[in-house]
């Protein structure tokens, strides 16, 4: 739940086509019952639209403002994981767990989750979109495919690395507090030191069941430790390096149909 005090909509600067926008055009007309899903394809691909993540989230919070002070409630944001396990994003809160969802490299079982969970915004990996016949895979599967792309309203790729080609969005952080979240999920060994010695007192200021919800979260950090090598955290810390200026990263996207984004889902 800290996203609902760490983030802001002025926390980032949006471009779209090269001229000044915001983040409210990067997402037009977000509505309470949003949500956002990021698909992954590779070890910590998700960061490299981690700014993308974050914005979604402070609309999450924006379209209901008690969400952030009068009844708290996790943003409805969603990582799929395809093919792999590829590191944990919960610094993000992607909380509580259901919110990671880990399936085979398969079109169909990626569709099933982007509609099982009503997803209206999604991120897809910069790859060559293909053109799949979800009817020939399944029965109702030309269903499946029109439910997506009617309830998806925005859709774009992403690249693991932060930077697509030929872009037309970019989204500069404006704040050190877009770079927490990112930093934690590169080094999970922080979160357990920052947050495994704090005492019941020291949760007396928050809602209702943050002491239990975060010994919880520590126990899943703790147990994913092991889910990416060192080494593959420290390439991803010195790509994310080679983003910044000033400790604020600039990453880029480009926009794409709902349609195309479905023939983005697997490599």
């Amino acid at each position: 739940m800290h996203t609902a005090t760490q983030l802001e909509k002025s926390h980032f600067a949006v471009r779209l086509n090269g001229e000044d926008s915001d983040v409210d055009q990067l997402f037009p007309v977000w509505r309470a019952h949003d949500r956002f899903a990021i698909v992954v394809l590779e070890p910590f691909g998700a960061l490299g639209a981690s700014l993308m993540i974050q914005a979604a989230t402070a609309l999450h919070f924006d379209a209901v403002p008690t969400r952030r002070d009068g009844v708290p409630v996790y943003p409805e944001i969603y990582a799929i994981h395809v093919g792999g396990r590829f590191g944990d994003l919960s610094p993000f809160d992607f909380w509580p767990t259901r919110k990671e969802v880990f399936i085979e490299n398969d079109p169909l079982a990626v569709l099933t989750a982007i509609n099982d969970r009503a997803i209206t915004r999604i991120a897809v990996p910069d790859t060559i979109a293909t053109s799949v016949d979800f009817s020939s895979l399944i029965s109702a599967g030309w269903s499946e495919r029109n439910s997506a792309l009617e309830r998806v309203t925005s859709a774009f790729a992403y690249s693991a690395e932060g930077r697509v080609a030929s872009p037309d969005v970019t989204v500069t952080g404006l704040d050190p507090a877009t770079e927490v979240n990112p930093s934690f999920t590169l080094d999970p060994q922080a979160s357990l030191d920052a947050f495994g010695g704090l005492t019941s007192q020291d949760f007396g200021h928050l809602w209702d069941g943050a002491e239990f919800d975060t010994r919880v979260w520590l126990q899943v950090v703790a147990a994913r430790l092991a889910e990416q090598p060192a080494q593959v955290r420290e390439r991803v810390v010195e790509s994310r390096r080679a983003l910044m200026t000033d400790g604020l990263v600039t990453e880029s996207y480009r926009r794409v149909s709902p349609d195309e984004a479905l023939g983005m889902l697997v490599r």
